[in-house]
């Protein structure tokens, strides 16, 4: 007798290694664009939350406004704490109607590493009362 193997089976050697190394790869590159997605998402709510806290801000700020129309004032540059390099600024302008001013409110911030800065603007029409 013989230790010789049958010619199919010299033909079979290594192609269970191929399939878990090509399943291993297949797995990698999945967990790779779970971990892409999951970054971006982490943006994309950093980003939501910076436009919310903007639109806060200018509804607090026409609040304010609606709730003494007798002292509207403009406001330039002020410093907005609740964004990253948050600014506040308000336009008063006068209408036709002696009685009604345009206000526009305009906070604008820029996220470490942005390169454009982001803006809001809510404009609304108060009357004096």
């Amino acid at each position: 007798m013989s230790n010789r193997r049958p010619a199919s089976g010299g033909v079979q050697q290594g192609v269970a290694l191929l399939e878990v190394l090509i399943a291993v790869l297949i797995f990698s590159i999945g967990v790779l664009a779970a971990i892409g997605l999951q970054a971006t998402a982490i943006s994309t709510v950093a980003q939501s939350k910076d436009r919310l806290d903007a639109a806060m801000v200018a509804n607090e700020q026409i609040g304010k406004m609606w709730t003494d129309p007798a002292n509207l004032v403009a406001v330039s540059n002020q410093t907005v704490y609740s964004l990253p390099n948050g600014k506040l600024n308000v336009k008063v302008t006068p209408t036709t109607d002696p009685n009604v001013s345009q206000v526009d409110v305009t906070v604008t911030w820029q996220p470490p590493g942005a390169s454009q800065v982001s803006t809001h603007t809510a404009s609304v029409q108060i009357s004096k009362g």
